[in-house]
């Protein structure tokens, strides 16, 4: 399969729903309300805990509500080693780690110019090329952050208590 390369842009890969996912799909979407309640109350409870120590959750503004498809915080310091950062949690028994996706920049679908082919642009079109294209800051915030899991269950409260006492641990070796 050549084309799984392109998977995280969803270029080259088969889009249409599984028979398994539509099936699934009602039954999981009269759910999400409360699965989002849930969920969003486990994130700020491990959020309030990890803030003094120097991360930022991704807060909602207001009149707006949160779904989360992946629970990604940022440690404030640029200087802070990331990447010992979820070494030191994931030995700690946490799932943690970096965003799991390159940069858009950074995917073959646009790295190659495999845009420039299906953008239909005039013949006399001047296009960039983004051929080992670079962006500093962009791939410098993207170093900041740390994936962690999703908390779904209701009764998540003990696992979160323990994220965050990994965290101060964590933080406290750095």
């Amino acid at each position: 399969m050549p084309d799984i390369r392109f998977a995280a842009t969803s270029f080259g890969i088969k889009t249409r729903i599984a028979p398994m996912s539509a099936a699934l799909g009602p039954a999981m979407l009269a759910r999400l309300p409360d699965t989002n309640s849930v969920r969003n109350h486990n994130h700020q409870l491990l959020l309030d805990a990890i803030e003094p120590l120097g991360f930022d959750g991704f807060r909602t503004p207001p009149g707006t509500q949160l779904v989360w498809f992946e629970f990604i915080i940022r440690h404030r310091d640029p200087d802070v080693d990331i990447k010992r950062m979820v070494g030191i949690l994931q030995k700690l028994g946490c799932r943690v780690g970096v965003p799991r996706y390159p940069l858009l920049h950074q995917q073959p679908f646009f790295a190659e110019g495999h845009w420039k082919a299906i953008g239909r642009y005039p013949e006399n079109q001047q296009l960039p090329d983004m051929t080992g294209a670079s962006f500093p800051k962009t791939e410098s915030a993207n170093g900041s952050l740390i994936r962690l899991p999703n908390f779904t269950h209701p009764d998540a409260a003990p696992l979160v208590a323990q994220y965050a006492e990994a965290f101060q641990h964590a933080v406290g070796q750095l």
